[in-house]
């Protein structure tokens, strides 16, 4: 709690820290961790450390994720080209020093911060690779507690070569450079190399499951955020993995403990196998380190249990559940057996949800990885609960509840209206798509529905995609469209869908572009230029949205209304309110379209027509309420001189 108080003044005071920071080292920062990046030898190679870290654990603050200080170097990433290996970055002593080998390098051309995410980039043979390091939401802690580690590559040639990449992390936890790895079942405490198949979505390194002092964590697969798994990991000594930039010497079970050292010093080899890469083509890697995330129920029996904090209702992969046994009780344990309990809904896919041990010797720790599936998540948590019992110690349990929130909804901004010119059919059509929640959203369609082929030119496509958008975040799309074959006004929909979010639809409009002195309701004609006299008044096309009628009031005490004719075939439902001196009636359906409204003058004081739109459910033959109406046009006249009425004569069609 103390911790999260402070975390505003925390951030200013890195803000601070920004002006007098070290010009060896670029860095991003917030209040759970911070990466360095080398900027002054080795550029491009990092360090991770963390700031406060976990807001429940005051143990972890400030300590090492990735040695690196004061300036990183000792982890670096190898670049594979065409079976050639060359190391990320630029040329330093002290790699050379230490390997005693000349390596290949691919020195960057570029070094920047943007938007919170440190990118370098370097082109080296036929290849273009930049490296983004950035924040990284943890799904099992819900917090920007990890790092991204991304590259980008793109063959900038005319002709396929291949491409492999390994990332080498000199990991370390805190004051802590030998805690064993948890790696699925397996609590790693020696040399291993494990493949695609044997790896699960992530895995987790801590010094003690009853009170760790820091728990780290790296994801390996999460396809919905583009993590892909690597082919191989490689468990093994810092010494052994930094001597070589590409298949390291591998003895399974060799020590961590370096060459003429006596304390270990583990590290990790991500590897993604050679594969080739086709003209202009780009592919990305991309692995997250950082924090992690354990529930613990300390007891004799110690439980622990890591699986993500929320999911969306439209998650639709499995979920990686790992619970930790530990025995801590001072002597082994007899007859004990373990088991998840799971809602009905959840399938089980990998793992087991009961298992039984004859015994369970004092210190040891058992791990058991269980990947789960649900469909048509309709409940607004998934509970899952872990229990042990022994003949020997007392019974423990521990529960842990995935929320289920509701996904992000997607927005489309555009005018409802879109005018087409007097002079052109073609018209372009730009809607924007935005992101207005605090969840990134992927693999977005977006489509015209209800327009004709005819509508769209050759190059134009009905759909087109967005891969993601990230909160806050807007893109613009753009239709060109030919209207010549329509009948105004004519109305379609912009869709925009896609499976990890809400969709939305819009309607547009096209109508015609109508001459600004041409109004809707004009005096068409007059019998005469005194009253007493019959006039008629012309009312033209006029769009109104759906449920909306037309409203014409007449001068009560002057005026009295006769009847009306139209042009069109259709009926025309048209209601008179004698008593309240007006008349409403349905829009009309073309363009083309006229009504003529009849009415008998009594006297010569001035004449004043109201046009006017309101709801249709305003006027009813029950109710005579008074809706909001809004003002369309108002027509104000006398009766006209005998020039206005052969004028208005030559308008008859």
């Amino acid at each position: 709690m103390i911790k999260l108080v402070y975390n505003c003044l925390l951030i200013f005071f890195f803000s601070s820290l920004a002006l007098f920071a070290n010009p060896d080292t670029i860095s991003i920062q917030n209040e759970f961790i911070k990466a360095v990046v080398n900027n002054k030898d080795s550029k491009g190679r990092f360090s991770l450390e963390t700031t406060l870290g976990n807001p429940d654990n005051i143990n972890d603050n400030y300590q090492d994720l990735i040695y690196g200080k004061p300036i990183p170097w000792t982890s670096y990433t190898t670049l594979l080209i065409d079976n050639n290996p060359y190391i990320f970055g630029n040329e330093d002593k002290r790699l050379k020093r230490r390997t005693n080998q000349r390596f290949n390098y691919a020195p960057l051309n570029e070094q920047l911060i943007t938007n919170n995410t440190i990118i370098s980039s370097t082109s080296i043979k036929h290849f273009s690779v930049t490296q983004k390091l950035g924040f990284f939401r943890n799904p099992n802690t819900n917090l920007n507690d990890s790092l991204f580690i991304e590259y980008h590559v793109t063959n900038t040639s005319p002709e396929t070569h291949y491409f492999g990449l390994r990332i080498m992390l000199d990991t370390k936890l805190g004051q802590n450079d030998g805690a064993p790895f948890s790696m699925g079942r397996e609590q790693v405490e020696s040399e291993i190399q494990l493949a695609k198949k044997d790896l699960y979505d992530y895995w987790q390194a801590f010094d003690s499951l009853t009170s760790p002092n820091i728990i780290s964590q790296g994801l390996l697969s999460n396809p919905e955020k583009g993590l892909i798994t690597p082919d191989i990991i490689h468990l093994a000594n810092w010494g052994s993995l930094v001597d070589q930039p590409w298949n390291a010497a591998y003895k399974q079970g060799d020590s961590f403990i370096r060459k003429g050292e006596d304390q270990k010093d583990t590290a990790l080899a991500l590897t993604y196998n050679s594969k080739p890469i086709e003209p202009n083509q780009t592919k990305i890697f991309k692995t997250v380190y950082g924090l992690g995330g354990i529930s613990i129920s300390s007891g004799e029996l110690s439980l622990g249990i890591s699986a993500p904090k929320t999911l969306l209702q439209t998650h639709d992969s499995p979920v990686l559940v790992i619970a930790y046994l530990l025995n801590a009780g001072g002597y082994d344990a007899y007859n004990v057996s373990v088991s998840f309990d799971l809602p009905n809904y959840v399938t089980t896919l990998k793992g087991k949800t009961t298992e039984s041990f004859p015994i369970l010797q004092k210190g040891k720790q058992l791990q058991f990885p269980l990947l789960i599936d649900f469909k048509h998540l309709k409940s607004t948590s998934i509970p899952i609960s872990f229990s042990v019992q022994s003949s020997t110690f007392n019974s423990n349990s521990i529960r842990h509840n995935i929320n289920i929130i509701k996904p992000p909804k997607l927005t489309i901004s555009i005018p409802k209206i879109v005018t087409v010119g007097q002079t052109s059919p073609n018209i372009l059509i730009t809607p924007i798509i935005q992101n207005k929640t605090s969840i990134p959203i992927k693999d977005i369609s977006v489509f015209l529905s209800g327009l004709v082929p005819s509508t769209l030119p050759p190059f134009e496509y009905k759909a087109k995609t967005i891969s993601s958008l990230k909160p806050g975040a807007s893109e613009s799309l753009s239709w060109a469209i030919n209207s010549s074959s329509l009948k105004f006004p004519f109305m379609f929909k912009i869709v925009a869908n896609s499976n990890f979010a809400i969709s939305d639809s819009k309607p547009v409009i096209l109508q015609k572009k109508v001459q600004k002195d041409k109004l809707p309701l004009s005096l068409y004609s007059a019998a005469n230029t005194e009253a007493p006299a019959y006039i008629t008044l012309k009312l033209t096309r006029i769009y109104l949205e759906k449920n909306q009628q037309l409203v014409l009031q007449y001068p009560k005490k002057s005026v009295k209304f006769i009847d009306y004719s139209y042009s069109s075939s259709n009926p025309l439902l048209l209601k008179h309110y004698a008593s309240k001196n007006y008349i409403t009636f349905q829009p009309f359906q073309n363009d083309q379209d006229y009504l003529y409204l009849h009415y008998y003058v009594k006297d010569n004081m001035p004449l004043s027509f109201t046009l006017l739109s309101q709801s249709n459910l305003g006027i009813n033959n029950k109710s005579e309420s008074n809706p909001t109406q809004s003002l369309i046009q108002t027509l104000d006249l006398t009766l006209p001189t005998k020039n206005d009425i052969v004028r208005s004569s030559k308008q008859k069609e």
